[in-house]
């Protein structure tokens, strides 16, 4: 009888990795990097990093007691600096490169 597990049965919610090939070239052949999203841009980043609450009229309307519920939602608003890009940035790189040595 086979007891071997397959990665399915030990990570379920687990993802498969989808490889891509790896811009700058000398990131090419490394498995572990090409399985990393893409480089992003600034632009990019922004988008995926910022959160806008959706304001909808009906909100307004709801008794105070459900309104305070709703607020709660507000402290999670999040427009990027140009820190934050910077600091994405860095760990991007920190994490390539880390995999960049661990590969060699």
């Amino acid at each position: 009888m086979n007891t071997a597990r397959s990665n399915e049965d030990m990570y379920p919610n687990g993802v498969v990795a989808t490889c891509r090939e790896a811009e700058p070239p000398e990131y090419c052949s490394n498995p572990l990097i090409e399985a990393l999203p893409p480089i992003y841009s600034e632009i990019k980043a922004r988008e995926l990093l910022k959160y806008y609450l959706v304001m909808d009229e009906a909100i307004c309307a709801k008794p105070s007691h459900i309104l305070m519920h709703d607020l709660v939602n507000v402290a999670d608003f999040f427009t990027p600096l140009p820190i934050h890009l910077a600091l994405q940035q860095q760990l991007d790189r920190i994490i390539r490169n880390d995999e960049e040595e661990k590969h060699e």
